[in-house]
């Protein structure tokens, strides 16, 4: 199955990052800036130097089926991620890298509604790197 891959770069924050045909890459200009890549109903948001604070609400802790705590390669380094899988087939995932060699913190939020597009969206993801 080879996907066509798009590439958003930023030469500002010194970053880019691959996503398939069918995700739409958009600029966050409110808020925090980022970058957000979005498919129907799912999204990959992206900040640098922002810890995004998430809390879930007691709702979304009752339709939760389980919750993980991975590792994830991203750019080369170690990624901390918290998947959420829900009763009704979706996922929210939280991805931290780190700080490392003068290089900011990176914060993803992926929110997928089914598993095929969660693979997608973790995909874009892992693709992240420094320029």
């Amino acid at each position: 199955n080879q996907t066509e891959k798009n590439v958003y770069v930023d030469n500002e924050r010194g970053f880019k990052i691959s996503y398939p045909d069918g995700w739409v890459a958009t600029k966050k200009t409110v808020g925090y800036s980022g970058v957000v890549f979005s498919k129907e109903d799912s999204v990959v948001e992206i900040w640098l130097t922002v810890d995004q604070p998430f809390s879930l609400s007691q709702e979304q802790k009752a339709a939760l089926v389980t919750t993980n705590t991975l590792n994830l390669k991203i750019g080369g380094q170690t990624a901390k991620m918290t998947e959420y899988i829900y009763t009704a087939g979706n996922y929210f995932s939280i991805i931290k890298l780190s700080a490392h060699e003068k290089k900011p913190l990176v914060t993803f939020w992926i929110k997928a509604e089914n598993q095929d597009i969660y693979s997608q969206a973790k995909a874009i993801a892992q693709s992240f790197s420094f320029n």
